[in-house]
Parts: C-alpha cells; sequence; structure tokens
C-alpha cells in the first residue's frame, strides 16, 4: 500500500523489507510460537500488521532520502536492498554469536 504522498514503489526489495519488518512485529522477541500463531489468527491481524510494517518501509525509505549523505537518491529498491544487506548482516551476526559483528545502531537508519 504505497503513499501516494511519496509515490513509493512496491519492486522486490521493498516487498521483501515490509515482509521482514512483518515478521519482526508478528513474532517480537520471546515471543514465541504462541505470538506467531495469534498474529496469523485473523485477516485483520494480518492486515494490521502488514499496513504497520508498509508504514515503517516507508518511514525508513524516507529517512534515507533525506539524509544529507543519502548516496542512493530517491531509489526506494537500492534502498531496501541496502537495509535487508544490512539486517541480514546484524541477523547473521546475533544468530552465530558474533554480536561485535553486528552495524552500530543508526547508521542508516533508527528504528521508529
Amino acid at each position: 500500500m504505497p503513499d501516494s504522498s511519496n509515490n513509493t514503489k512496491l519492486g522486490p526489495n521493498v516487498r521483501k523489507l515490509i515482509c521482514t519488518r512483518m515478521s519482526v512485529t508478528m513474532i517480537p522477541a520471546g515471543g514465541g510460537f504462541q505470538a506467531g500463531l495469534q498474529a496469523l489468527s485473523s485477516a485483520e491481524s494480518i492486515t494490521s500488521h502488514a499496513r504497520k510494517a508498509t508504514e515503517w518501509v516507508q518511514w525508513a525509505l524516507n529517512a534515507v532520502k533525506v539524509s544529507p549523505d543519502n548516496i542512493f537518491g530517491d531509489d526506494d529498491e537500492a534502498i531496501a536492498g541496502e537495509i535487508l544487506a544490512i539486517w541480514k548482516h546484524d541477523t547473521a551476526a546475533i544468530l552465530y554469536g558474533d554480536s561485535s559483528a553486528c552495524m552500530p545502531q543508526g547508521v542508516l537508519i533508527a528504528n521508529k
């Protein structure tokens, strides 16, 4: 659901970023299987999580776009791809026990 005020395109990286963000909001840290079932239990819940994730992605893309050191311009796909790469890097570092490898918070985006 792109916001008409910023013309966010839903290319493959943007869609994947929305899904990745949804997975975080649907099953928060420590939430476990029960939280996942509850989040998937109704169309309203899924729609709500999708809307929140889409809003967060739009916010993140816009935050990068207005950054003075933005090297991506207005390319939503490039920005989303970079956010996904950082997310993947940080997640792998956490999962495999090397949290020192994580990028400092706020390097590219801050969690809203």
